[in-house]
């Protein structure tokens, strides 16, 4: 039975949202009925992989696809209800792009009058008090456009678009946030490793910064625009099958699990479980009885809901028409801009371009999945026989998405002292 859409075809997404069923629904958003939209209260951790930036990449293009847009919350409370969507990431875009919000028994709210649910929120971010910018165990730092506070605390040293913290804040910035939701992850991190994480963060949103605040032609969107930072811990549990999830980021959690393991093992169980993963993963044995543990990483996501990688590439670098883009030009514009020494910075000192976070993340041994435009892509940085950007299709059998605006980037990291 298909859950997306309700009896009067408003956008419904089910709690249990997935990246396929995200990448499944983009164009019925194309519809003239579907400016009323649905989101759940939470996404599920075990099924949240990369789903978050999506959904606000999603909502971001219902903002710019529908003059009218409706937030229509379930259950009551409503007041409550909106309390616990402003503390959600996906939650506060859907309320930040929605210009109305009804509920049960009559509610019904304007954009001004609903997006004071989002001001204690944004408050705690102002005042770097992690634990209360999320409703679930982690931490989310949002500047949203057109706020007066727009350029929080954590991340600007002032109220204006020229104040981008530097790489030591970003350091700081990292160690607080995963002290917050993770201390024992952050006792087990080299100040080596933290550092690496805090640079791609800081490299990763600093891009952002500079591309993601206005469309490709420097014109304020109209209709809302926000920026961000996601971090969380995720759990890997070998005898729960998280593969059926995704297979990609499961080979990847299997073998750094491998790598990971400080006990001896016996050869022949480490033989058993690399077989599994390059296989594609079967389910351990069912003769076995005892778990295999969890490991756990930690996970950020940096989004954005500009106008992507590839077009702001193919203007500011390649002085191209957007309207004229072929999906191949696509493909070709978000790898350049992951090519060392690249980058479209119009700020002098403002990072060095997203090669090094290249660099970065295959000291971390991290995976990370992009989808920007029409493109999706990941690379397991785990991978000892690839150097530089050399991502894979999300989707090998149907390589070209649906259009999204802007860009997410989620990242995976092993929580340990060592580097690969």
């Amino acid at each position: 039975m298909d859950h997306s859409v309700t009896s009067f075809s408003m956008l419904r997404l089910p709690r249990n949202v997935t990246l396929d069923f995200v990448s499944d629904h983009i164009t019925k958003l194309e519809l003239a009925d579907a400016d009323v939209i649905q989101v759940p209260g939470k996404i599920p951790p075990d099924v949240g992989f990369a789903v978050t930036g999506l959904v606000i990449q999603l909502l971001a293009l219902w903002s710019r696809t529908h003059s009218e847009r409706t937030l229509q919350v379930a259950g009551q409370p409503v007041e409550k209800i909106l309390t616990g969507l402003a503390k959600e990431p996906h939650g506060s875009a859907a309320i930040y792009f929605a210009d109305h919000i009804k509920g049960a028994q009559g509610f019904n709210a304007s954009a001004s009058e609903a997006r004071r649910y989002l001001i204690p929120v944004i408050h705690a971010m102002q005042r770097h008090e992690f634990r209360d910018t999320s409703g679930t165990r982690g931490a989310h730092l949002c500047c949203f456009y057109g706020s007066v506070n727009e350029y929080i605390g954590p991340l600007y040293s002032r109220d204006d678009e020229a104040s981008l913290r530097n790489p030591s804040d970003f350091i700081d910035l990292t160690r607080n946030a995963i002290a917050a939701f993770e201390p024992a992850a952050l006792r087990r991190l080299s100040p080596e490793a933290l550092n690496f994480i805090s640079s791609v963060v800081y490299e990763l949103f600093s891009n952002t910064h500079e591309h993601a605040r206005s469309d490709e032609q420097g014109n304020a969107y109209t209709s809302g625009n926000v920026r961000g930072i996601i971090a969380r811990t995720v759990e890997y549990r070998e005898d729960k099958k998280e593969t059926h999830i995704n297979v990609h980021l499961s080979r990847y959690m299997a073998l750094a699990a491998i790598r990971q393991k400080r006990h001896s093992v016996q050869p022949e169980v480490n033989q058993e479980r690399v077989a599994r993963v390059h296989a594609g993963y079967a389910k351990p044995h069912s003769d076995r009885t005892k778990s295999l543990g969890s490991t756990r990483f930690l996970e950020f996501t940096i989004y954005d809901t500009g106008p992507g990688l590839a077009r702001q590439w193919a203007v500011k670098k390649r002085s191209r028409s957007i309207n004229s883009l072929t999906f191949e030009d696509e493909l070709e514009f978000v790898r350049e801009c992951f090519v060392v020494g690249n980058t479209t910075k119009k700020t002098n000192g403002v990072g060095r371009g997203l090669g090094y976070s290249v660099e970065s993340l295959k000291k971390l041994g991290a995976f990370m999945a992009l989808r920007t435009g029409r493109v999706f892509f990941y690379q397991n940085f785990l991978n000892t026989r690839t150097d530089g950007f050399v991502p894979e299709h999300w989707y090998p059998d149907n390589q070209e998405q649906a259009y999204l605006p802007g860009t997410t980037y989620t990242i995976v990291i092993p929580i340990s002292g060592d580097l690969t």
